[in-house]
């Protein structure tokens, strides 16, 4: 394992099973494989429940651009909505307590509306 290899979860390998496939070696990536590069390193017992990562696959219906762009922001918006919504900015020009805490209720207060 290397610096480029030790952060690679998801990889794409050949399936040998399936033989309908265009190479004749059966040599085409056709299987999506989602490990961790090394284990999870720890040792569960009988009866122990072990939760792991998930992992989502966005599969595209059109090779445009503009539709494949819309595709991935929609499935942003499902997974990690907070990612797409805008930071309330509160720019402070005093260190002063006072300055500070009638800024942020008033923040608050906008943000209540």
């Amino acid at each position: 394992m290397d610096v480029v290899t030790g952060n690679q979860i998801a990889s794409w390998q050949a399936d040998p099973h399936y033989k309908t496939q265009v190479s004749y070696n059966l040599k085409t990536p056709s299987v999506l494989v989602v490990r961790p590069p090394i284990g999870p390193g720890l040792r569960i017992e009988p009866g122990q429940k072990f939760s792991s990562f998930r992992s989502y696959l966005v599969v595209h219906d059109s090779t445009e651009r503009e539709r494949q762009g819309l595709t991935l922001r929609r499935a942003t918006r499902a997974l990690a909505p907070w990612t797409t919504e805008n930071p309330i900015m509160m720019h402070v020009r005093n260190a002063d307590t006072k300055v500070f805490e009638t800024r942020w209720i008033n923040a608050r207060k906008l943000a209540s509306r």
